[in-house]
């Protein structure tokens, strides 16, 4: 029997899953949202500083428990920044599924993200970024702490913006050079599909796990470029892009 890899299984096995799902474009945002808020609130009524993880609801989105002795190490602030991360994932490929290629909406971020495919080289400044996570962070932070404690606050929210901080430099970093590893060579050629053979596939640029969970994924051999597009760099790589 050939050997199988974790990658080759894992894409297996959540394809078998979602083979038989067909889901509307206008609900899958909705329910990549509903998935990941139903995990948090799951995961944020666990006492994580236990060895059993007891559950204890509702106090434990209350706050912490008392008792707790000085110096130990809690793995919640990580599950939790962990998790706001994974929200971020969620959030981006809910935007860009949900907005990035809406011909005729008005709204800012729809007409930032088509001139940013009309030119690659074009990123939205910096400044209307910094406003936009200043809202949403703000928002999150506020909303979560009518519910929960601070030390579930802070690291959710603290997870959720530096992974957004995380997916900035990785685009910019993805158009900018040409890939040194292939965990590189994968993303670069699982975006620029997106951007140059099919603009409903292939959403999510920090992770493919939702295009995998929601049938957008689209596995790529080689990239076909229009040569108004092409960057430097892709010419270096003749066996993954072809310029026309």
């Amino acid at each position: 029997m050939d050997h199988i890899g974790w990658r080759d299984w894992t894409r297996g096995t959540i394809g078998s899953l979602t083979r038989s799902i067909t889901v509307p474009l206008w609900m899958s945002s909705g329910i990549a949202t509903l998935i990941s808020q139903a995990l948090f609130f799951i995961l944020a009524t666990i006492d994580w500083r236990h060895p059993h993880f007891d559950v204890d609801w509702p106090h434990s989105l209350m706050g912490p428990r008392s008792g707790a002795s000085e110096g130990e190490f809690h793995v919640g602030p990580v599950v939790y920044f962990a998790l706001g991360g994974l929200g971020w994932t969620m959030t981006e490929y809910t935007l860009h599924r949900g907005l990035g290629h809406r011909r005729g909406w008005r709204n800012r971020f729809t007409r930032e993200h088509m001139r940013h495919h009309g030119k690659s080289h074009y990123f939205s400044p910096l400044y209307l970024k910094l406003i936009a996570l200043t809202v949403v962070g703000g928002a999150m932070a506020l909303l979560l702490s009518m519910f929960l404690p601070s030390s579930i606050v802070v690291p959710t929210v603290a997870g959720f913006s530096l992974t957004y901080g995380y997916y900035e430099w990785l685009h910019r970093h993805l158009h900018k050079t040409g890939p040194r590893t292939r965990v590189g060579r994968y993303l670069r050629m699982h975006h620029f599909h997106h951007h140059y053979a099919n603009p409903e596939s292939n959403e999510g640029l920090t992770t493919p796990f939702w295009d995998m969970v929601f049938r957008t994924h689209v596995p790529v051999k080689v990239v076909n470029v229009p040569s108004r597009y092409a960057m430097p760099w892709m010419l270096q790589f003749p066996d993954d892009y072809r310029v026309v």
